[in-house]
């Protein structure tokens, strides 16, 4: 859950609806290319109205029979084409490679792979466009599976390029006892209205199923077995969470958004006071 800048490559590298007739002249002999460039025009509106509709999938839908007769084999070319690169393809792998620190799907660390916001097996005609290939990790990637919205208009996925609200914290962790193994779970925060629809939907549909419910209560345990570690001798309210917000903004640097994973962790501890009188007790040697 992190917000990206749109992808900018050189222009002999990126493929977006300006440079796509460029792209099939080039590469003729390509049974792929030769195939599609039948179709350029229809790529190319595709293109565009993704653009309109900031990649909602609310408002796309998948290419049918009527406006490609010959629909599956379109997408067996756009993905055997997607596998095997040419040269113009090959930002791919530098886009895949792009950045470090939090998934920007799933907040996780890590990435290394790339997920199609709209997926290249039921949207065939984005399987290359750069405004639909987000850098994130391999977990929520495969977790994720096919799901695009839900049944409630505006559930739908994150979308890291378009979303300009992710930019803000809108994700933190909610503490529930007993706390020697507290039900720790992320909750949406400091959204309403459709935002709200959309990263309650994006945190019950990709997020926890990467396992942040698990990495929480890792975290927890961590924090109990060597408190001094993480609060040092801290053994007043005021104190922990004055050293606990330090080790959040220390996560959010380095996870280059405050919605990853340890940081929404932080952030909701300190706002539970419960957990927080369960951890000075642990200082103080009472439990």
């Amino acid at each position: 859950m992190r917000k990206l800048n749109f992808p900018q490559y050189n222009s002999a590298e990126i493929i977006d609806s300006c440079q796509l007739d460029e792209l099939c002249q080039k590469n003729r002999k390509g049974k792929h290319i030769r195939f599609i460039s039948s179709y350029i025009d229809i790529i190319k509106k595709s293109y565009e109205h993704y653009d309109k509709h900031n990649g909602n999938p609310w408002f796309i839908n998948s290419l049918s029979e009527e406006t490609i007769p010959s629909l599956s084999a379109f997408k067996k070319h756009m993905n055997l084409l997607y596998d095997n690169p040419p040269l113009a393809l090959k930002f791919i792998k530098s886009l895949r490679e792009s950045i470090q620190g939090a998934c920007p799907m799933c907040g996780r660390h890590g990435n290394g792979t790339i997920d199609h916001y709209l997926p290249k097996s039921i949207f065939p005609e984005y399987s290359f466009f750069s405004k639909n290939l987000i850098p994130a990790c391999d977990r929520c990637n495969k977790e994720r599976s096919l799901k695009i919205k839900g049944d409630i208009l505006h559930e739908r996925p994150i979308h890291p390029y378009f979303d300009k609200f992710i930019e803000k914290r809108i994700m933190s962790s909610h503490f529930k006892p007993d706390w020697r193994a507290p039900l720790i779970t992320p909750i949406a925060i400091d959204v309403k209205d459709e935002e709200k629809i959309i990263v309650e939907w994006h945190i019950k549909n990709i997020v926890i199923p990467s396992g942040i419910k698990n990495h929480f209560s890792y975290l927890w345990t961590k924090l109990c077995e060597s408190p001094k570690v993480y609060i040092k001798n801290a053994i007043n309210l005021e104190d922990i969470i004055k050293k606990l917000y330090e080790i959040q903004l220390i996560y959010e640097n380095n996870g280059g958004t405050p919605n990853n994973w340890d940081a929404c962790f932080y952030h909701g501890l300190q706002n539970n006071e419960e957990a927080l009188n369960y951890l000075i007790k642990i200082q103080k040697g009472e439990l």
